[in-house]
């Protein structure tokens, strides 16, 4: 399972779950700073369209909310894609 941290709470999340795959658009979508990886939870619920986000706005309860403080030992992938 691909992990990142969430930029924004720190949050350990599944890239599948989270926008880690859309992050280089958060400019355009959102109006957030690209490349920032954020959690399902701390992604905006609605586009600026105005057009709601499936998985945006709410934690996705397929596994419990974890800090990455609390698993240093999770590998992880950095924004460039790359494990550390």
């Amino acid at each position: 399972m691909g992990t990142f941290v969430c930029t924004q709470c720190t949050v350990l999340e599944n890239t599948a779950l989270g926008n880690w795959h859309t992050c280089h658009r958060n400019m355009k979508q959102f109006g957030l700073v690209d490349n920032m990886p954020l959690c399902s939870q701390c992604t905006p619920s609605h586009y600026l369209t105005g057009t709601p986000v499936s998985k945006g706005g709410q934690w996705h309860n397929r596994f419990p909310r974890r800090l990455r403080k609390d698993y240093p030992d999770i590998p992880i992938l950095n924004p460039s894609g790359k494990k550390e």
